[in-house]
């Protein structure tokens, strides 16, 4: 119940009043409050009496981007005529809005049917609502609650990513560390300095003892295809690599991409698994049944970036499950020195290794330290830039891989 001021500073001005003056007018009118207020609480029972609400139709799971109908049924089971009732449903969804202004004939009913958009992942209340009603001087306000409260579930936003194909356009040019299954075409391309990582079986002995440097060989990459085992994909959900804002925040941002990743490959029937540490570590060892997709996409609902652990730790403490021919992809809005570290041994051990860096200066938070993408790049990671308002399926296009040249000094 909401009460307003005004309620309680009259009936206290009059009986002062009446207390200085003596006057019965004073009196009179503090009775003559006292049996308003009276009444229009009388009212206000009454006529929130015999209401009944029901909701309907709404799921127990839906995705970013899709909507669902939800029916509200008010009843007035009573003989009693019902005005001015304010019926708003309750729910902590993401611009979630249906309020309605009813009067009800005795015995009567009505219902509305309202269009919910999930803009949001996470799990949410829906299914309840307020009741409230005004007195007729509209001084005094009751609410109740009605309904029974159930949980949504909305899943991540997940887009399709037609020209993501990093095995298909994988190279030798940065890092290869061991050779991979597939093997490399036989043609030299170029020639260029030697870097941490490259394996010691491409040195072009040549061009050192001409230079005095070592150098490698870098091979025509037109026709290589890279023999995937299975797909690992990593998210970084610490808490201070992130910029969280109420809206098209990065970790928003990166469980769409891991989302959108995850069904690429489980769709193409491709095991897949996922790596991440939000409040606790996620652990996802690779699968492709519909029993995996649904514990990874629930976890990807619910994952919040709270955590404290970097994801060169988590990389480093996991490193034991990424096979030879592994598909490894990280996703993180910041990167570290110990990273390009994690990137080197993951090739050397045979694995592709994918980097999709948010930029966090876009987002209106600190540097994303992109500088060093061109580390991670030379150390043999195929390395794409999302910015904020991004086309994702055109910035994840394997067949325009960020070169490493692009990321300055």
């Amino acid at each position: 119940m909401r009460v307003k001021p005004v309620v309680i500073i009259i009936p206290i001005l009059i009986a002062l009043m009446g207390l200085i003056t003596g006057s019965s007018l004073a009196w009179q009118l503090l009775t003559f409050s006292a049996l308003v207020l009276g009444f229009g609480y009388l009212w206000l029972i009454v006529n929130i009496r015999g209401i009944e609400v029901k909701v309907r139709d709404f799921p127990e799971h839906s995705r970013v981007g899709d909507w669902f109908e939800e029916e509200v049924i008010v009843s007035n089971n009573s003989i009693i005529p019902k005005s001015g009732l304010i019926v708003s449903g309750k729910s902590d969804l993401p611009g979630y809005m249906n309020s309605v202004l009813l009067d009800l004939s005795p015995e009567d009913s009505h219902s509305w049917k309202s269009r919910i958009d999930c803009l949001r992942r996470g799990l949410y209340s829906v299914g309840t609502v307020n009741i409230s009603t005004s007195d007729p001087l509209g001084l005094i306000t009751i609410n109740r609650i009605s309904g029974e409260s159930r949980k949504l579930l909305v899943f991540p936003e997940t887009l399709v990513l037609p020209f993501f194909e990093p095995e298909t356009y994988v190279g030798t040019d940065y890092g290869m560390g061991q050779l991979l299954r597939s093997e490399t075409s036989s043609t030299i391309g170029q020639v260029r300095e030697y870097t941490s990582g490259d394996t010691l079986n491409h040195v072009h002995w040549p061009s050192t003892a001409h230079t005095g440097a070592l150098m490698v060989k870098v091979f025509e990459n037109d026709q290589m295809r890279y023999q995937s085992q299975n797909v690992w994909i990593i998210l970084n959900m610490r808490r201070e690599d992130h910029a969280l804002t109420q809206e098209e925040s990065t970790d928003d941002y990166a469980v769409t991409i891991a989302s959108s990743l995850l069904n690429k490959y489980l769709d193409a029937r491709k095991e897949t698994g996922l790596l991440m540490a939000g409040d606790r570590r996620y652990v996802f060892t690779p699968g492709f049944d519909n029993e995996f997709r649904d514990r990874a996409d629930e976890a990807l609902a619910r994952i919040r970036a709270d955590g404290k652990e970097s994801v060169s730790h988590l990389i480093s403490e996991e490193m034991d499950r990424f096979d030879r021919d592994s598909v490894v992809i990280i996703i993180t809005p910041f990167i570290e020195e110990d990273l390009i570290t994690h990137v080197h041994t993951l090739r050397n051990r045979g694995c592709l290794v994918v980097a999709i860096i948010l930029d966090l200066a876009s987002f209106g938070g600190r540097s994303s330290n992109l500088k060093i993408a061109r580390n991670l790049s030379a150390g043999g990671a195929q390395v794409y830039i999302v910015r904020k308002d991004d086309n994702i399926a055109r910035i994840l296009d394997s067949r325009h891989v960020s070169s490493p040249l692009m990321y300055g000094e």
